[in-house]
């Protein structure tokens, strides 16, 4: 029975709470985006989209860092020729990866720790649109929405924003990854 019990408080452990999608077109009814044609990719910065005011720095900031993250964690695949950030590229088969940071909320670690139950929650949404580089065409979105465990303790300690940033950028880039290495469909 205590390996039950210590088998579950590591599943929880390694979890983070909320979800990212996986890769949909919105237009379409097709369930499966193929990009085994793209051979670059550009990720810009994130755009602010929670701020009242000309933009919260943090929140520009997070923008900056989750780009930079989910290049970091596509170019670890090196499915790609190159992954670059902010670059215009006017090759062919390049791949633009943009969206906007929908909802930032830091929250407070020690009210996580200590009271839980949603008390000082981090919360990360956020919008992310696979494009085409050249035309603009929208290819596939994903959505994030990532918040704090909550019943606390130190497992919602952990999970502030920068750790559901983390989470989101690799399931986006395992997303592009499985559609960039499906087979070519012929023309």
């Amino acid at each position: 029975m205590r390996r039950g019990g210590l088998a579950l408080l590591l599943c929880l452990a390694l979890i983070g709470c909320g979800t990212t999608s996986s890769m949909y077109n919105p237009k379409k009814t097709e369930s499966s985006i193929n990009l085994a044609h793209y051979d670059h990719v550009i990720v810009n910065d994130f755009y602010d989209r929670v701020s009242t005011e000309a933009g919260d720095k943090k929140v520009r900031n997070a923008g900056r860092t989750f780009a930079y993250l989910i290049t970091k964690k596509l170019r670890s695949y090196q499915a790609f020729k190159s992954v670059k950030m902010n670059k215009n590229n006017d090759q062919d088969n390049t791949l633009l990866i943009e969206g906007k940071i929908t909802q930032y909320e830091e929250g407070d670690a020690t009210l996580r720790n200590l009271i839980g139950l949603g008390i000082g929650s981090a919360h990360f949404d956020a919008k992310v649109y696979v494009k085409d580089n050249n035309n603009k065409r929208i290819l596939g979105n994903i959505d994030v929405d990532k918040y704090s465990f909550p019943l606390g303790g130190f497992i919602g300690g952990l999970h502030d924003v920068k750790y559901h940033m983390n989470s989101a950028s690799s399931a986006i880039a395992e997303e592009i990854i499985q559609a960039k290495l499906k087979p070519r469909q012929p023309s």
